[in-house]
């Protein structure tokens, strides 16, 4: 008999397609890309994921097209104490709902997604989270909840996940007036 212990390995790639303009962002010509390997689940995001396993979860819990936005901060502090926020932590923070089509299992840009990913992207335009974009995550709601306990677990707007920025002075840039940036989450399990 054989002894074998299983991992569950969660891996997230996020990208950040800046385009100088609507009409850019049309003919699909960015003007920066960024690539960031990385996040932490959000603890109240683990607890939403066991309660979708199990088969508990219903109406605005699920990740969805028509429910799920992702949120930018501007802050790229790590969280002291007990780990991941419920709540994104800076000053400044804005949502997209997912651009339509999405989630995905299918494809993205020209790359092919593995079965084992979901892809979710949302599209932040002109006027919309015009501040410092310093940490991200995935929320099945258009507002962040605030339940007072941890163990408190809102029908919606529960944060995923989060992940922050290397570069705490710089984090993934300032998006300003104007411009139109796309924020995927690509999210796989091994």
């Amino acid at each position: 008999m054989s002894n074998s212990i299983e991992n569950l390995v969660h891996h997230t790639t996020l990208v950040i397609t800046k385009y100088e303009n609507e009409e850019f962002q049309r003919a699909g010509d960015p003007y920066e890309v960024i690539v960031h390997e990385g996040n932490a689940f959000a603890p109240r995001g683990t607890r939403m994921l066991w309660k979708l396993f199990s088969g508990q979860a219903s109406g605005n819990e699920f990740y969805s097209g028509t429910n799920s936005y992702i949120f930018v901060g501007d802050s790229p502090a790590a969280v002291a104490g007990t780990g991941q926020p419920y709540d994104l932590q800076g000053a400044n923070k804005a949502g997209a709902a997912v651009d339509a089509g999405f989630p995905t299992q299918v494809s993205y840009g020209s790359q092919s997604v593995a079965f084992n990913q979901i892809a979710y992207q949302a599209t932040f335009g002109a006027g919309v989270a015009s501040f410092l974009w310093a940490e991200m995550g995935l929320v099945n709601g258009s507002t962040i909840a605030m339940p007072g306990l941890l163990t408190d677990l809102p029908a919606s707007g529960t944060l995923f996940n989060r992940a922050i920025a290397p570069d705490t002075a710089k984090g993934w840039g300032i998006k300003v007036a104007g411009v139109v940036w796309l924020a995927t989450l690509l999210i796989s399990v091994s």
